[in-house]
């Protein structure tokens, strides 16, 4: 998690200015509603047992416990930085 958001840090910037905000960026990697035929691509690349709410389960785990550890709990380096 924390190379994805080193990469997206140096995407999200406007000429000097970053843009970046990781409480929302790991908020979205979560967000799967407007993800089309999302079950048919898990079935294609899982093992038939991983549901897509098991997908979306670890998702949201991963980006909670990278904020509580670099966001809320911790430092606030990803934050606008």
């Amino acid at each position: 998690m924390d190379g994805l958001v080193e990469k997206a840090k140096r995407v999200y910037h406007l000429r000097n200015e970053r843009l970046f905000d990781a409480a929302l960026f790991a908020a979205q990697l979560s967000y799967t509603a407007d993800l089309e035929g999302m079950e048919v691509a898990i079935a294609d690349v899982l093992d038939g047992e991983t549901t897509w709410e098991d997908v979306e389960a670890g998702l949201a785990a991963v980006a909670q416990n990278w904020l509580r550890d670099h966001v809320v709990g911790g430092s606030d380096e990803g934050v606008g930085s």
